[in-house]
């Protein structure tokens, strides 16, 4: 079923002709479904199993067993349903298949990937890192003492890590996901899913419609494998929280966006970084008489290489593990890596300590 799942939706044509590789594409989706929680990893395989038997339901003859262009259309349907429960059903199928697909060379050369981008030498963006400060897991169980301790090291954690770091107060930093480096990125979108996604990519936001969320399990955080988009908090957002309680100082907030925009090259994409879908966006908002510019990101030496939800390869989009993070430690932070806050120590009514643990069950008491 997960070789005709590839087929109905990304059909060979007149671009990809390579047909899909059938013992490759089993082992990438097991190894996709054995880096998921057993919860996650049941629910996705009685997907699998509701996606060949609901078809046999409704059309009288199971997924497998249709022509191709009947599969093709079936999953159409399905993929555009107007329910959005049965629409995110197949498209989380989707998201587990694809990218097993496109991760295989024969295809990624057909679709023109950009592996001459991704082998290039990484610039030298990151500062050199203190190893003495950075602790990968546990040797044993753990006690250390900090003025502040910071869990997660993205958007959030890393910031706030370095800016009280660089004010002279002793931080640690507790970050559940690993260090990797650039070459461990962007090049093989099935492997980052698995080892740099939390829950091997398949977290959601329940709702109406359910929304996938691309949290990231690295130092770095999610910054590790977004886009690099960097927008400030919209006015009417601000407007509203403020209507429930949340009163916040606007010119301050400005300031602080600048400095960290500032630190962090954030900056319209230039004219030639932006690809063929830019200028189809262009044309489409000035036939519609709207408003439209490139998006504002973090980048420095980006190449275009066009795999950042992956990762960079070349250190060029400046996400917390190559920027704030390093900056924190060369400040004085020390980091735990590949342990996991499990438990906020409460005294007299106030946080006073973290517990976490690494992989193999190993405590860290902060």
């Amino acid at each position: 079923m997960i070789v005709d799942l590839v087929r109905a939706s990304v059909p060979p044509g007149a671009v990809l002709k390579v047909d899909v590789d059938r013992d490759h594409m089993v082992e990438q989706v097991g190894l996709t479904l054995a880096s998921m929680p057993w919860v996650e990893r049941t629910g996705v395989r009685f997907l699998f199993w509701s996606f060949e038997l609901g078809s046999a339901l409704f059309t009288g003859t199971r997924f497998t067993r249709m022509s191709s262009e009947r599969q093709q259309s079936w999953l159409v349907r399905l993929a555009e349903s107007q329910t959005s429960v049965i629409r995110l059903a197949a498209r989380l199928l989707l998201t587990v298949v694809k990218p097993a697909h496109f991760a295989h060379k024969k295809v990624q050369e057909q679709v023109q990937y950009p592996s001459d981008r991704l082998n290039d030498v990484a610039p030298s963006n990151r500062l050199s890192v203190p190893r003495e400060r950075v602790f990968d897991g546990l040797e044993k169980d753990t006690e250390v003492r900090c003025q502040v301790a910071v869990i997660g090291s993205g958007a959030g954690g890393g910031v706030i890590a370095a800016e009280l770091a660089e004010r002279g107060i002793d931080v640690v930093i507790i970050e559940a996901g690993r260090w990797f480096e650039h070459e461990e990125l962007g090049r093989d979108p099935s492997d980052v899913l698995r080892k740099v996604y939390e829950d091997g990519g398949t977290t959601l936001a329940w709702g109406r419609p359910s929304i996938p969320i691309p949290l990231g399990k690295s130092v770095g955080g999610s910054t590790t494998i977004n886009s690099g988009t960097c927008f400030r908090t919209p006015g009417p957002v601000l407007d509203r929280w403020a209507k429930n309680g949340l009163h916040i100082d606007r010119g301050h907030l400005d300031a602080c966006y600048s400095k960290v925009e500032e630190r962090i090259n954030v900056q319209p994409v230039p004219d030639e970084l932006l690809g063929g879908s830019s200028r189809v966006v262009a044309r489409g908002a000035e036939a519609m008489g709207l408003k439209h510019g490139p998006l504002p990101r973090n980048i420095r030496g980006c190449k275009q290489s066009g795999v950042c939800a992956f990762g960079c390869p070349r250190n060029a989009k400046q996400s917390t593990n190559i920027t704030y993070v390093p900056w924190a430690l060369e400040a004085g932070a020390r980091l735990y890596a590949g342990v996991r806050a499990t438990e906020l120590l409460r005294s007299g009514g106030r946080a006073a300590g973290v517990h976490g643990r690494d992989q193999n069950g190993r405590r860290l008491t902060v």
